[in-house]
Parts: structure tokens; sequence; C-alpha cells
């Protein structure tokens, strides 16, 4: 969240609030590892859709070593953005 947050305050998006929904499927059998994450991040403020788009691009895929490493093990991690002004 605070990738997102730095980002968006450097492209000068006029940000209210971040909150962050996340969803998961795990395997039946033990251990019960997560195959597939999907993230959502909810943002509230004056917000440029498509640098919302590139500041949660960055914050996952370039600066997230969680994500980083639950892809080595082969988690399909997605995410996604929602804007309220």
């Amino acid at each position: 969240v605070l990738d997102i947050v730095s980002i968006l305050k450097k492209q000068r998006q006029d940000l209210k609030d971040v909150s962050v929904s996340i969803e998961g499927e795990r395997t039946d059998k033990i251990p019960s590892v997560f195959t597939k994450i999907h993230i959502l991040f909810k943002l509230t403020g004056n917000i440029d859709t498509s640098k919302a788009e590139t500041a949660a691009e960055l914050a996952v895929k370039k600066y997230c070593s969680v994500h980083d490493m639950l892809a080595k093990g082969g988690v399909d991690i997605t995410y996604s953005i929602s804007i309220n002004p």
C-alpha cells in the first residue's frame, strides 16, 4: 500500500484514501498453499485511471518482494483498481 500511495503522490494525484482487499484460492491438500491471489486497490480521490493503473503495476510487479517469491512458487497473482471520486 505504501508503494502505490508514494507513486500516486509523485504523479501529483489527489489521493484521499486507499484500502486493499485480497482474495485467494488454496489447494485442498495439506499443506494448503495458495494457487491464486487477487489484489484490489480501492482508491478514493481525483485520480487519473491511467496513472492509477501504472502505480498499481509498479507497486505489485516491481517493488513487492512478496509478489516475486509467490510468483516463483507458481502462485497466479492478479490485481485491479477501483476509483471512487
